[in-house]
């Protein structure tokens, strides 16, 4: 997994110097994406768990999920996937965690 990671989903560039020509060239939404380097979503995954720790992992519908993070670019190419949150687990609190972790390497700009 941490191949498929390292090679298949990363930002084409790490960087992130230049504003995507989507952006840069589309004056409707150049003020107000001038800076995003993509766009970041959350979806629930249905899954198998042991009925004992069933009850973390029951999401909205009540079965048994696991949150995935997805990041993706304005060629909608997947820079960064994170699964195994617990189907319980707000989303705000995955991403937070998620970006405050340094030994996570989040895609973000440089400061």
């Amino acid at each position: 997994m941490d191949d498929l990671l390292r090679d298949i989903i990363r930002p084409k560039y790490l960087e992130f110097k230049e504003i995507p020509s989507q952006i840069a060239n589309g004056t409707k939404y150049l003020s107000h994406f001038k800076d995003c380097i993509g766009a970041i979503d959350d979806t629930h995954i249905d899954v198998m768990i042991h009925k004992e720790n069933q009850l973390c992992y029951k999401g909205r519908k009540e079965t048994p999920t696991v949150n995935v993070l997805a990041v993706y670019d304005f060629d909608l190419l997947f820079t960064y996937v994170l699964s195994g949150w617990e189907g319980l687990a707000h989303d705000s609190h995955i991403f937070l965690d998620t970006i405050g972790n340094p030994s996570i390497t989040f895609p973000k700009p440089l400061p």
